[in-house]
């Protein structure tokens, strides 16, 4: 089965900006187009798919061919569910639960005055309860923080296995939180996760009983080493009383193999039994650029982009420039080494790279294409100066028309920081991104001018 926990529609679990609006849709509806061919049997709804706000949520939702659930989005009036709490899908002879929630980080609910997210510690229990008896596993699909998931594994142990949203960057393999198996994809799509279980009815997870059983012979075996060694002159006890330390030190490590030995005898017991429960494989497959598409899905992708591009041009109007800015062209004339080195390198046509990916209207992706702006006023870059487009001098040195004006008096940033190159150079766009090699292939030659 295929399931997903949500945060699939927004970057980001706040309202687009009204500039950036129409694009962000266009592409939350090519998402669910991509998810209708790839047959999920369900999907969470978190935060971050209602970013556009309930209207547009609920517009998505009825183009979608796989049911978005959430237990805890509510009628404000009555408490009613809003969307589907859960459902049980029939899979391989078994019977599996899938519940979801939303939680409070929803940070659009309180505009839509017909909803609101209710706290799940009243209606999670109550439904894990309708369900335990009638599946033969519990799933949870879960938007909440890492501290509320553990709440929930200590407060409703019926759950068997909780699935987050993929709302940060890193994959979390799955661990046993109590009796319940907990594991995560990282953001944006990624990260395929792939879960093989083998269950078994008595609905307890392995927890690798023989596993630790070997870490635990391998601490023995050190141990053991050590006594030995501290022993090799016969009886510490007789040995070393002149040495309190080192008969401490000995006294320390008998009364660690004791413990150890009782902690393998028990888990020796364990490990009988271990065949008996469920267990679990589990892989993350990367989502490399060079594997094949798959045609469909390419072409949905294709249009999604060519949509999102044809709306960012439609909001273009006239030449602008940036106060304070001079642009790239303007420090030729001083430093036309730099410049040329800036010229030939991939900042000086990060923009030509948008241009020739037909996405120079994007507003997800202009703002790092060009110098002086951020995710926040994106859209002026749709009508930017020529001599502004490109990561020029600006974006590593800062604001340079005074600096032309007066160059004595008003220096520029010789080095950039970290935090400057690391606005655009995020994990989500760059994960291998290091800020020192990274400088040092920096092509300029600013700091030898």
């Amino acid at each position: 089965m295929t399931v997903d926990a949500g945060a699939l529609l927004f970057k980001h679990n706040t309202p687009p900006a009204p500039a950036q609006r129409k694009q962000e849709e266009i592409q939350a509806k090519g998402i669910v187009d991509a998810y209708n061919l790839m047959n999920y049997d369900a999907v969470g709804i978190s935060a971050y798919d209602l970013a556009a706000g309930l209207q547009f949520f609920r517009k998505i939702a009825a183009q979608s061919h796989f049911p978005w659930l959430s237990a805890d989005i509510v009628a404000k009036a009555d408490g009613r569910p809003l969307f589907t709490p859960q459902i049980i899908v029939e899979k391989q002879g078994m019977k599996i639960g899938i519940i979801a929630l939303t939680g409070s980080r929803a940070q659009t609910l309180p505009a839509d005055a017909e909803a609101k997210i209710t706290d799940w510690h009243e209606i999670l229990p109550q439904i894990v309860a309708e369900l335990e008896d009638k599946c033969d596993l519990l799933i949870l699909l879960s938007s909440l923080s890492d501290r509320e998931n553990k709440e929930i594994t200590r407060t409703v142990p019926a759950i068997n296995l909780l699935i987050q949203a993929g709302t940060r960057t890193a994959n979390m393999k799955p661990a046993l939180l109590n009796k319940t198996l907990a594991c995560r994809t990282g953001k944006q799509g990624k990260y395929l996760g792939e879960l093989v279980i083998k269950w078994d009815k008595k609905k307890i997870w392995s927890q690798d009983v023989k596993i630790k059983l070997l870490n635990q012979r391998r601490n023995l075996d050190r141990i053991n080493w050590q006594l030995k060694r501290l022993s090799a002159k016969g009886d510490p006890a007789e040995v070393d009383k002149q040495k309190p330390g080192t008969l401490q030190k000995y006294n320390f490590l008998a009364g660690k193999k004791q413990a150890l030995e009782n902690k393998i005898k028990a888990l020796k017991e364990q490990a009988a039994d271990h065949e008996q429960n469920s267990t679990w494989k589990n892989q993350f497959i990367a989502m490399q650029v060079s594997m094949p598409d798959q045609a469909e899905i390419l072409k949905i992708v294709n249009e999604t982009k060519r949509r999102v591009n044809a709306a960012g041009k439609q909001q273009a109007r006239g030449i602008k420039m940036i106060k304070s800015y001079a642009g790239s062209r303007a420090c030729r004339s001083c430093h036309k080494k730099q410049y040329d080195n800036w010229q030939a390198g991939r900042h000086g046509r990060a923009y030509r790279t948008l241009e020739e990916k037909k996405q120079q209207y994007n507003l997800n992706c202009i703002y790092c294409h060009v110098t002086g702006l951020n995710r926040d006023n994106a859209p002026v870059a749709l009508s930017l100066n020529e001599n502004m487009r490109n990561v020029g001098c600006e974006s590593c040195h800062g604001p340079g028309k005074q600096h032309l004006l007066d160059p004595s008096k008003q220096k520029m940033i010789l080095r950039p920081t970290s935090q400057t190159c690391q606005s655009c150079h995020r994990d989500e766009h760059d994960d291998s991104f290091v800020y020192k090699e990274a400088l040092s292939r920096l092509s300029c030659g600013a700091e030898g001018r």
